[in-house]
């Protein structure tokens, strides 16, 4: 069965609730929440925040890596420089 062929119930949409506003600030706030909704619902479904996802992800492996690689080349310097000191005294 398509997509296509599927009604709005079958493809998980709900039937929108009606209410009655009838203060101005009130539609406005509803408006600016359903905007809200809308856009949330969107970056949900979309993938575009995957790709961004990821590379955070391996950006902060490769910050990870170069910490410990770090640490290990400082405590190996600092071995060095504590022989050549215990040498000259």
């Amino acid at each position: 069965m398509n997509v296509a062929d599927r009604s709005p119930q079958e493809q998980g949409y709900r039937r929108p609730v009606e209410i009655e506003i009838t203060d101005v600030e009130d539609l406005k706030m509803n408006n600016a929440l359903l905007k809200l909704y809308v856009k949330l619902q969107t970056l949900g479904n979309g993938e575009d925040g995957q790709d961004l996802v990821e590379y955070a992800l391996l950006v902060s492996l490769v910050a990870l890596v170069c910490i410990g690689g770090i640490s290990k080349v400082a405590s190996g310097v600092n071995t060095a420089f504590s022989n050549i000191s215990a040498s000259l005294a």
